[in-house]
């Protein structure tokens, strides 16, 4: 049967209208999805702590901490792309872990509202929140929808936009595959008994700088007792200027700074900062006390402004020796959600570092 023109523009009009109710429905697959278990013959898998049963027929592409599935059909002029992100560290609150998520992938990369609509269920120690809104995708109108899931100390994202309300059916039967891993999330501050290791969190990625192997073992979780020990952190710049007139040398400046912190298993510590630029030296000496709350770390000291920092990695060396590092954020700043993260942090060197990052070594015994 034909399309006509009016009759086209009536379905999608009926499409954008039935947003909400699709939402909830989107919402209630996802639900009964968590106490689902996969037909032994479906052909599943797994990625990042997230198992499911891809669109059969779709194309599948990933980036750093993310896998995608996408359906063009050019001649009908629709599309579809399902993205799903690997399980990350919740930030503690199932709409702050959705308000987060909604921010990075879709208000800010399609201007969507910054506050959508949502809906909130429980099921099996998980709390979906699910919101969607319109959205102008190169030129075409489309629906995204974004279900999160909160619970176990992690967070897991999965959005669809799309064109046609024709792919509502693939999309609910997506969703009642998922199965996320129940495992706790690691986030320092988990008391654990024995030791755990992850595997490497930053591996190479296509068009990015070629990692180097890491020289020690990523624990899956710390405790403030962890960072018992002398820590210390530095850098230093040296820059030099040239006349522009004669293009002969005309000095040099030299910037360096080096702080070192003893810490207490409680958390308490003292630190000492010597910095010195040009011919001035500054040499400060502070006391206070670190807490863990989820993926945060927090700095709290006497005579300097308190600082949250997100916990990224935590390197065992040999002889005690240890590499912290945290990514620092605003008192009141969510979490950085982990896609974020992946491209933000590495490890060319042999340890992991970020930009806009902090790292601390600890001293190994002697």
């Amino acid at each position: 049967m034909n399309v006509g023109p009016n009759e086209s523009k009536d379905r999608k009009k009926e499409f954008a209208m039935k947003i909400n109710f699709r939402i909830l429905s989107f919402l209630t697959a996802s639900i009964l999805m968590l106490s689902s278990y996969l037909p032994a013959s479906a052909q599943t898998e797994t990625f990042g702590g997230v198992t499911f049963t891809p669109p059969k027929g779709w194309t599948r592409s990933t980036k750093p901490g993310v896998v995608i599935f996408s359906d063009v059909d050019k001649a009908a002029g629709r599309f579809c792309f399902l993205t799903v992100y690997a399980a990350t560290a919740s930030i503690g609150n199932p709409q702050t872990d959705f308000g987060s998520n909604w921010n990075e992938a879709i208000v800010k990369p399609f201007n969507a509202p910054a506050k959508p609509e949502t809906q909130t269920q429980t099921a099996d120690g998980w709390t979906a929140v699910s919101g969607g809104s319109q959205v102008d995708s190169g030129g075409t109108k489309a629906v995204v929808i974004m279900t999160v899931f909160s619970g176990f100390g992690k967070s897991v994202a999965t959005y669809a936009m799309f064109n046609d309300q024709l792919y509502i059916p693939q999309l609910d039967a997506f969703n009642a595959t998922i199965k996320i891993d129940k495992t706790v999330a690691a986030t320092p501050g988990t008391e654990n008994s024995g030791v755990e290791y992850i595997a490497d969190p930053f591996p190479d990625q296509p068009g990015y700088q070629p990692q180097q192997p890491l020289l020690g073992q990523i624990r899956k979780s710390i405790t403030t007792a962890d960072l018992a020990g002398h820590w210390t952190a530095g850098a230093a710049a040296v820059t030099s200027y040239f006349s522009t007139a004669t293009g002969n040398y005309a000095g040099t400046d030299t910037v360096f700074w080096g702080e070192s912190y003893d810490i207490n298993p409680d958390g308490t510590f003292e630190s000492h900062l010597t910095a010195r630029s040009g011919n001035h030296t500054t040499r400060e000496t502070d006391a206070g006390k670190i807490t863990m709350s989820g993926p945060f770390i927090t700095f709290t000291s006497k005579t300097h402004m308190q600082k949250k920092y997100q916990f990224v990695a935590y390197m065992e060396m040999p002889k005690g020796g240890a590499v912290l590092t945290m990514i620092e954020l605003g008192m009141n700043e969510p979490a950085m959600p982990f896609e974020r993260v992946r491209l933000n942090c590495g490890h060319a060197k042999g340890y992991i570092t970020c930009v806009s990052g902090e790292v601390l070594s600890r001293v190994p015994a002697k």
